[in-house]
């Protein structure tokens, strides 16, 4: 399917702040102009923002066919709860433009004309301002797997909320290397690293193009390949054995234009019992095909530990792991929330907290209780910075290399990361 894209800029301005601050407030959305229903497809908002700071909140709100998963928040404390999506600076970056990038799915059964708007809130001279930004229309087709008759309008949709796409990263993942000019000059190269953790049988990547290219197959790894309507193909009846493989494509542009570098959006879908399920592609601006063997390994293995990291960071029901923590390869950060010489009744102890898996483990005469999986320290102290908001004050970073315990001073070095007090 060619897709085609909207994009919506909507502006604030009073004309005293603008004399005061020489600035203009400005919310941007890009997003799809056509979807299909169940499938994964990525948004974006950018704020200009100039040298505004302090406080802000961005708010929208969706209706149960849609469902929605964080990927950038751009600095911000990002949550979505009973459709509505906040986005919360105490105080904002300092960049002039701030860029959040979220995924949006709308259920299999439903069609129509969705209005993405949205509100955001900032405050000047103690004063607070609101900007309201949209709409951007993405025009919803109906899903060719679902009969017409069980097909209904999006906004009359009265089922559970999509939840599909609820990142499943220990599951599964695809990272796209960014695409790059092929030696010969007279294409793009585009390698996608497929991560199979648990996935079996049935798999589909699709990546969405352009129809002004031209797609040939460079390494399929036993899938079956096609490109039609500019969407590139990969069908696998039975998904390859290997921990992790590499399939890739070359992009030829028709009218010979190689200035303008491929923008591609893209999907994995696979089969989970009877359902199938789809995931996001990641790209990633890192030169995957100049990684020997064991590099390439342990950048898939980092973000795989990355995005475990964040999804234990989401605002679900604290759940006691009586052994330590899997074992991640390469440096990687957690955090330590409490260490006592007796174990504790750590489901109620924790359970306000809604902080997902916590590993216990005996060490040195003591339990000690950790969380979350870091391949940035500084996401890591965030997280702490936040579990401050409920007074969980023993917490700390503490760091891993390949499963053992280092110091966090060694694993900064190691990595290249600055300390943060």
């Amino acid at each position: 399917m060619n897709k085609k894209f909207i994009t919506v800029f909507i502006f604030a301005l009073a004309i005293f702040r603008f004399i005061s601050f020489g600035q203009e407030t400005a919310v941007k959305i890009t997003a799809p102009e056509e979807v299909t229903a169940g499938e994964v497809n990525v948004i974006y908002l950018h704020i200009f923002k100039d040298k505004l700071s302090g406080f802000a909140r961005l708010q929208q709100s969706f209706p149960l066919a849609v469902g929605i998963t964080e990927d950038d928040p751009g600095g911000g404390d990002f949550s979505f709860k009973n459709g509505n999506l906040n986005l919360i600076w105490l105080n904002l970056p300092k960049k002039e433009e701030i860029v959040i990038r979220y995924y949006i799915e709308f259920d299999k059964t439903v069609k129509g004309d969705f209005e993405l708007t949205g509100k955001f809130s900032y405050i000047i001279d103690s004063e607070r301002e609101e900007l309201t930004f949209g709409p951007g229309i993405i025009h919803v087709n109906p899903s060719l797997l679902v009969e017409e008759n069980q097909v209904v309008d999006l906004y009359s949709f009265k089922g559970d909320r999509p939840g599909s796409m609820e990142p499943e990263y220990s599951v599964a993942a695809v990272l796209r290397e960014k695409p790059y000019l092929s030696p010969t000059g007279d294409g793009w190269i585009i390698n996608l690293i497929v991560n199979r953790g648990a996935l079996e049988k049935m798999a589909r990547i699709e990546e969405v193009v352009s129809s002004r290219f031209s797609a040939e197959n460079i390494e399929s790894h036993n899938a079956v390949f096609s490109f039609k309507d500019g969407v590139v193909r990969y069908n696998w009846m039975n998904i390859p054995p290997e921990e992790y493989f590499t399939v890739s494509y070359k992009l030829t542009p028709l009218d010979g234009d190689m200035e303008k570098p491929p923008v591609i959006n893209g999907t994995i879908s696979y089969m989970k019992g009877e359902n199938m399920n789809s995931l996001p592609v990641f790209e990633k601006d890192v030169s995957f095909h100049s990684m020997d063997k064991q590099e390439l390994a342990g950048y898939v293995a980092a973000f795989a530990a990355e995005m475990e990291g964040r999804s234990v960071q989401r605002p679900v029901a604290t759940k006691i792991i009586n052994e330590p923590a899997p074992v991640k390869t390469g440096v990687y950060f957690r955090v330590q929330i409490l260490a006592t010489s007796k174990p504790v009744d750590a489901e109620r102890y924790f359970s306000k907290l809604k902080l997902g898996r916590i590993f216990k483990e005996y060490i040195e005469n003591l339990y000690k209780y950790t969380t979350g999986t870091f391949t940035n320290y500084k996401d890591a102290k965030y997280f702490i910075d936040k579990l401050g908001r409920v007074k969980l004050n023993e917490a700390f970073v503490i760091a891993y290399q390949d499963g053992e315990r280092i110091p966090v001073r060694k694993a900064l070095r190691l990595t290249n990361q600055k300390w943060i007090k």
